[in-house]
Order: C-alpha cells, then structure tokens, then sequence
C-alpha cells in the first residue's frame, strides 16, 4: 500500500506490530521508507512502529520515551517549518498482564516534558480508551486535555457485531494544522486506518514590531560619568518651566539613546494584552518546577508542578474574560470598535454552510440525548448565546430577589449545588433512622425532559410570575419560530416547525424548565420532595411501612397527573424511575417487599440507586459508591 501511494503517504504508523528481535527490519523493510521499531521486551504482541519516507528528515527521540510504556517519539523536521514531535503509542487493554501499572503517572509524566518544548505535538495511536463513551478512561482524557491535545477523529475506529468503539485516536496540539482527517474500512485488520492531512505552510499571524532597549554594549560606569558632565544647573535656569522640561528631556533622552539605543524588534504571535506581568511570573514558577520535578523524579515535586499548571492555566482563562470584558464595556457606544473585538473572539460562518454537517461527524444518526444536547451547543452563536446571558442574569437576580423559586430546587441556582442536594437527602435519612423509621424515596426519570416542554404552558407560567408585556413578547419570540430538517444518507427532509422543548445547549433552556416545574411541590400532600432541575426524588418517612405506601402512592398519583397535564413523561423502565426503602440494617431486616405505584404501573425497588453522582445504599453505607471510585 506504501509503494502504491507513496507520493501521498509520508509517515505511517503500526501499533500492535508483534516484532521481536527475532525479525530484521529487512523483514519488514519498504523501499522509499525508513523503519523505526520499539517492541515489546517483556512478552509477546505490542509493540509499535513508524514509517517515515526517506526524503523527510527525523530524529528518534529516546529522552520522551520510558520502558514501561509502549511509546515511540520521533522529531520530525519538515522543510520550512518548525519541527513536531510525534508519539506513536499503544496502551493494551485493562484485563491485560502487560499493562504498566503506572501507565497514568508515566503517561502524565511524558507529555510534561514533551510539553517543556513547547513545539507541535501529535499523538497517535490505540489507547484502548473509548472516545464514544464519555465516562471511559476519563483520567487518560484528562492528561491529553491538560496538555492542549485535541481528538480530531470522530467516527467509529473498531466496529464489531456488536459493538462500536473509538479507541485509534489522532490528537494534536495545533489543529488549525490538520485541514483534514479520514477513517478508513480495512480488511487487514479490525480496527479501521485512521490518517490526516498536516498543511505544510500554515498561515502565521503578522509579527509585531516593537522597539526595545539594546543593554548590549551598555557599561554603568560610563552612563554616569556622561550624566555628571551635564550641567543640569544652567537646564533648570530657564524662566519657562515647559522649556527647562524639554530641554532636560531631550538632554536626558541622548545620553541614554548613546549608551543603550532603541532597536526594532518582531514579535511572533499574537498580541495577548491579558497576558500579565502576574501571569508570566507564575509561568516562569510553573517552568521552574517543571524543570525541578524532571531533575529530581519526586512525586510531590510533579504535584507541584501540575498545581503550578493549572493555576496558570485557570488565570490565563480568567484574565482573559476580564480583559474582554472590560473591552466590551468600554466601547458599548462604539459599533465599529465593539464589533471588531467581537470578530476576534468568534469566527465567522462561511457562506453556504449549514450546521447539518455537525450530525455527520461520527457517521451515524445521533440518538442519545446528551450528544443532541452537545450537537446543539455549537448552533448557538457566541452573540446569541452573549444576549441569553445577559437575559438569564436579570430574569434570575428578579426570581431570588423576590423568592418566587421553590426552595426545593437545587438546579443551576447561584449558591446551589448537587453537593447540597445530596448532603440535604442523606441528612435527612440519617434522622430518619435516629428515630428508628424507614425513609422510602422514588427516584422519578423524566422521558427528554427538555425536549417536550410545552410553549404555551410555559408562556402562561412567566406570566404567573410577573414576566408581562414587552418581556413576556420576547421570550415568546425566542421560544417560537424555530424549524428543524433532517439530513439521511443524503436526502433531507421537509423543514417542519418545533413545537415544544427548550433550545438544547442554551443557556436558558435549564432556567425555563425550573419555571415550568417550580409549582409541583404545591400537588403533595404528605410527602417532601427535592430538585436538581429535572432529576427529582419524592420520599416520606414513618416507621410503620404502611403508612409510607399509601403516603407514597397517593402522592404519586397526584404528580402523574400534574405530568400529564404539563406534557412530561414519566420513564418507568427498570433503571429509570426507581425506589427505595432506606433504613438501619436492623430495621431493614423486619421490611416486606412494597407496591410502589405509577398510573398503575409498578415502581421498581432497588438496593442503591445514584443520585446525582452518588450511589446511595439502603443503609448510606457507600460501599458500592467508594467501589465505583476506585475503578475509575
């Protein structure tokens, strides 16, 4: 395949290449193409290779490269450009003997000093590590993120009868480089190729020129004997004070211009204003440690080098809101001004495209709600997304103002969190069985909460509340008007109106739905009830099960109506919607099996259920919560 397209392929890359030092490298050699090799000492299988055709200029860098990790590191020196350095590696599956397990530490480790050279690096290989699935190996993602690498393939890598996974990643410092990336079926193997396209001749933001002070030939003593010859008595003579200044100034000004002379000087990259003489120290304190934590290999040492990162990276972030901010601020009645800092904190949209493309990027339709909700995001331009703030900051301040929120909603509320939520649910349980009580609890799960809230409804709530005239006009141009179209295979559909649901990914979308919820505490009668926007738990608590039954069902009842009558579905599937009777073990050990019941269907009763991130156990034991953790 290399000599038949050698004109394209310039460097290709092998993981699970199964050499040892039985095969030569004139085994596997390909005319055109150098091979270098780093195979597994320890066992069989592994190993990873690189093809690098002979007119490319490379050198193997073993200083990046550790044993126990099957990682080969190569600086490539491409003809008028900066060197990138590539890292081909293969990380075996977790239920494999030849998993390093210190893989995390040395992996965190190698990309910090990969890092401390701050050139173009691309990472490429299989690391076992499901991009598809958002909770898989989420350290490993965290270490690529932490040190800028962004995944640029999407689709599927290894697609099984049945299973569909992405673990052949591509991941890149600069990605503006990488124009284009493809996944290629192969019958070779069963995992897919996987390629890009690095453009050679990047377009480089215009250097600025500044002058600075040449100290070259700069000698102290001499600066201060041509000061003391000056006769400053006869310059501070002068009966016109802005004279004596000037000519102090212009005398002042040639004695330094002689000694150390002002210099043009270009700058490369852009001009960051925000970048601190703060931050730059903290940059140098973070490169100290680097340098520090490399030399001596302690691990506090790399503790605190990775603390002095993040605190960099967090201030830069900081301090770059604020300085666009401020720039927004001032020039609030300067159109021109104010729209050209707009056009450099987001880009433009090329004529003719569509955000339909956004749904093809892993090469199937979309159908879990969080990816949607995710796909949505991008749709929202930066301007409208900017007016959404400023609308939620007002509507929000007026609610807490006026306490016209219930107090059981814990969801994106300033001051709130899932930390209290959970810290007020288990109290509460605690207490119940200090009392000796049972406390039973029914997790309800909402069927796309945010996709079927009804506009009319919604409209008639804000008003409710006191959002009329001219605001309440607004929010009904922002919740109406809105049509979507599909595009399969091609073809697309028929554009057809939205007729319900908040806009995914806004930042309005969760305030809306508490407004249209915020009443479903007045339906029950006997038992309490706690929100984290649409996650939502309906407990009671008596030490007679009876009583908690019909507490239970009764107030169940009422809510499901409520449901209905406000458009919201109610997932009664085993996993979903769930119950459960907590209670000391003794106490427990006295419990019948309960009917917990929904518009007639049963409830399922479980032993733990995780809410909000945590697993909770009959008896908040958190055993199954701290096994959970230590997997991870």
């Amino acid at each position: 395949m290399l000599q038949e397209t050698s004109k394209r392929i310039h460097i290709f890359s092998i993981t699970e290449s199964h050499l040892n030092k039985n095969i030569q490298d004139s085994e596997v050699a390909i005319s055109g193409y150098n091979f270098i090799r780093k195979d597994r000492k320890n066992g069989c299988g592994g190993g990873v290779g690189c093809y690098i055709r002979d007119d490319i200029k490379w050198k193997r860098r073993s200083d990046l490269e550790k044993q126990s990790v099957e990682a080969l590191w190569i600086e490539i020196f491409f003809q008028n450009s900066n060197s990138t350095l590539l890292c081909i590696i293969y990380r075996p599956p977790d239920s494999s003997k030849y998993l390093d397990a210190n893989f995390e530490n040395n992996f965190e480790e190698i990309n910090s000093l990969a890092t401390e050279e701050r050139k173009e690096t691309i990472v490429i290989g299989d690391l076992n590590c499901n991009y598809l699935n958002n909770g898989d190996h989420k350290s490993i993602k965290r270490i690529l993120q932490l040190h800028g690498f962004k995944q640029i393939i999407k689709k599927p890598t290894r697609i099984t009868p049945r299973s569909r996974s992405l673990i052949d990643i591509i991941c890149t410092t600069h990605e503006s480089r990488i124009p284009e990336h493809i996944v290629i079926a192969n019958s070779i193997s069963d995992h897919d190729l996987t390629g890009i396209t690095r453009k050679m001749n990047c377009l480089k933001f215009k250097p600025r020129k500044i002058n600075i002070r040449s100290r070259a030939n700069y000698n102290v003593s001499q600066f201060k004997s041509d000061l003391r010859k000056i006769p400053w008595e006869t310059l501070i003579n002068e009966n016109d004070v802005q004279a004596s200044w000037d000519l102090f100034k212009q005398t002042l000004t040639t004695i330094i211009n002689r000694h150390a002379p002002l210099i043009e000087k270009k700058v490369k990259g852009r001009d960051c204003p925000w970048l601190t003489h703060e931050i730059k120290e903290k940059m140098n304190e973070r490169d100290h440690l680097l340098k520090k934590a490399r030399k001596s290999g302690k691990e506090c040492d790399w503790c605190n080098y990775r603390k002095a990162r993040n605190s960099v990276t967090k201030c830069i972030r900081q301090h770059k809101a604020n300085y666009n901010r401020s720039v927004f601020r001032e020039n609030v009645n300067r159109p021109k001004q104010f729209w050209d800092q707009i056009k450099k904190c987001y880009p433009t949209r090329n004529k003719g495209e569509t955000p339909n493309k956004l749904f093809d990027v892993e090469g199937k339709l979309i159908s879990d709600s969080y990816l949607i909700a995710s796909a949505f995001c991008n749709f929202l331009t930066g301007i409208a997304k900017i007016i959404e703030r400023v609308v939620h900051r007002q509507l929000s301040i007026y609610l807490e103002e006026n306490c016209l929120l219930s107090p059981n909603q814990f969801g994106f509320r300033k001051g709130r969190s899932t930390q209290q939520a959970v810290t007020y649910f288990s109290d509460h349980i605690r207490d119940c069985m200090d009392k000796g009580e049972y406390c039973g609890a029914v997790f309800i799960d909402l069927k796309k909460a945010f996709d079927t809230v009804d506009h009319g409804r919604l409209l008639s709530k804000l008003s409710h509340y006191g959002i009329k005239d001219k605001e309440l006009t607004w929010f009904e141009n922002y919740l109406f008007g809105r049509r979507q179209h599909v595009i399969y295979d091609g073809t697309q559909s028929d554009s057809q109106p939205v007729v319900c649901g908040v806009p995914q990914g806004s930042i309005l979308g969760p305030m809306l739905f508490i407004l249209l919820i915020n009443d479903i505490d007045h339906q029950l009668n006997s038992c309490k009830i706690l929100l984290y926007a649409d996650d939502t738990v309906v407990f009671t608590s008596s030490k007679n099960q009876e009583t908690i039954k019909v507490n239970l069902n009764s107030d169940l009842s009422k809510l499901a109506t409520w449901f209905y009558e406000n458009n919201l579905v109610v997932n009664l599937k085993k996993g979903k919607t769930e119950f459960i009777l907590y209670g000391t073990p003794n106490k427990l050990s006295k419990a019948e099996k309960m009917d917990i019941m929904i518009r007639n269907e049963p409830v399922n009763e479980v032993q733990a259920y995780q809410y909000l991130g945590v697993k909770m156990d009959k008896s908040l034991t958190y055993v199954e919560h701290k096994a959970q953790r230590q997997d991870i």
